[in-house]
């Protein structure tokens, strides 16, 4: 029997993470509206941000006169948050941005051979590290809840997709219960968010193999699950795995390491019961009714034992629920432990995965500790950076670009890459760039910014007594496109 949680008390007045009134809303919607903007020219979102400072484009990409298209699994996060902006009356400031989500991973779908798993032949930092099908599961996930419920006679536009994207998921499930092979870090966190796609598509009417989520809950809190996901961990940073790229020379030393295993694990499982328990309270009273009304007792055992399921599972959810709120500390809540898309995913699980009464004691701790990851432009970005592999004084390629473009006739290279080095008083001086842009001063893990961005806000904008105060009033101004 596990202990009844404090309902949340939500006081009037400041709101988490305030240092003045109406500054929680504020940044919130700042983060937004950073999201909004960051769309590729070719449609969808990318895991990295496409502007940088003063809305200028990315100096990496300016470089290589590169502009990389979108990706699914970013897109698709993306498009669920958003959903979660929406007011009572069912509208949100940002039904554009909301269309070209839906848009381009409907497009995608079409696109995608019917037995493939995954959706998108480019993996990202994340989709490596947790299962390259996330993709897949998102983009069910923002189809399952941009639409309306499934009719008998009527799936909507979408409903051939979406029946595309769960047949994927059934075709391609292991016997043991799981999906995908080769995530280099957190395969549970991958295998949660497929679960949370396929109940909730479940929930929305379309049909779902009840045997396919039988076994996938089983996997996921299975023994067998629990060591896969401990011999994953870590693997990312093998040298020609999950992404890492040539410059990351000092792996663990430069950058931020998603290393909280444990918490993932455990996440990835509350996330899985929380979501059958969900779609159990839909059953729940057709099945009272079917035990009530049975006309024979092969009937009426049936209902009994589809009912007892139900209770254990809710049993379960309870002493999950329990121990990850006990886990969570008053300084951090929820909030990530280190800037890595893993850490931004969990939290994103947590916070639909606990009871709303719970928030209290939480939520604010959680928005606070997200909010210190604010930068000047608004998106969350790590606050430690790797260490550039050109010392002073040498110039590393960036910078001798920027000096090659500033050359004049009067001031040779040679001249102006000396006045780099040691300076006009003859001292060295910072790199000719800002280490926003540079592509050697960005931990590897946080490439996933924009991701990590689009989770921490669909995380704060979940279902607890916070979310009517923190969601802005009025539409914010358009952002502007570039």
């Amino acid at each position: 029997m596990t202990a009844t949680l404090a309902p949340a008390q939500v006081r009037s007045g400041a709101l988490p993470g305030e240092r003045k009134p109406g500054e929680a809303l504020e940044r919130v919607d700042e983060m937004i509206h950073w999201i909004e903007g960051q769309s590729m020219p070719r449609g969808g979102w990318h895991s990295e941000p496409r502007f940088g400072l003063n809305r200028g484009l990315r100096f990496d990409w300016w470089l290589k006169r590169y502009v990389p298209d979108a990706d699914v699994s970013t897109t698709a996060l993306v498009g669920v948050t958003l959903l979660r902006t929406r007011d009572r009356l069912g509208r949100t400031p940002y039904n554009e941005a909301l269309a070209d989500a839906v848009e381009y991973v409907a497009a995608a779908v079409d696109a995608s051979p019917g037995s493939a798993l995954d959706l998108d032949a480019h993996h990202t930092p994340i989709s490596a590290r947790v299962g390259s099908y996330i993709d897949t599961a998102l983009a069910l996930l923002l189809l399952a809840e941009a639409t309306e419920p499934r009719t008998s006679t009527n799936g909507g536009p979408m409903g051939p997709r979406i029946e595309k994207l769960i047949k994927k998921f059934e075709l391609n499930q292991k016997p043991q219960g799981y999906w995908g092979d080769g995530a280099y870090n957190s395969p549970l966190l991958g295998h949660a968010l497929a679960v949370w796609a396929l109940e909730a598509a479940s929930r929305k009417g379309h049909k779902v193999d009840p045997g396919v989520l039988a076994l996938a809950g089983r996997w996921a809190l299975s023994k067998e699950a629990q060591r896969a996901d401990a011999a994953a961990a870590g693997k990312w940073q093998t040298k020609g795995r999950g992404l890492v790229p040539e410059w990351l020379e000092r792996i663990g030393a430069d950058d931020e390491d998603p290393i909280n295993h444990g918490m993932y694990t455990a996440v990835a499982r509350l996330s899985v019961l929380a979501q059958a328990d969900r779609s159990n309270r839909q059953m729940e009273a057709r099945l009272l009714l079917a035990f009530r009304s049975a006309d024979g007792p092969a009937r009426r055992a049936e209902a009994a034992r589809a009912l007892k399921a139900i209770r254990t599972t809710r049993a379960t959810l309870g002493a999950a629920q329990q121990t990850i709120a006990e886990s969570l500390t008053p300084e951090r809540g929820a909030a990530p432990l280190t800037f890595a898309a893993e850490d931004f995913v969990a939290c994103l699980l947590i916070a639909d995965s606990l009871p709303p009464a719970t928030a209290g004691r939480w939520f604010p701790a959680t928005v606070k500790t997200l909010m210190r990851w604010q930068d000047m432009d608004s998106g969350l970005k790590t606050d430690i950076h790797t260490l550039c592999r050109v010392e002073p004084p040498g110039l590393c390629e960036c910078e001798k670009y920027v000096q090659a473009q500033m050359t004049s006739a009067k001031r040779g290279l040679g001249a102006m890459r000396e006045e780099a080095v040691r300076g006009v008083e003859g001292k060295a001086r910072e790199p000719a760039i800002e280490r926003q842009f540079c592509p050697d001063h960005k931990s590897f893990c946080s490439r996933d910014r924009v991701f990590c961005t689009a989770a921490a806000v669909a995380a704060i904008l979940a279902d607890t007594p916070y979310k009517a105060a923190i969601l802005p009033e009025r539409a914010p101004p358009s952002a502007q496109r570039r």
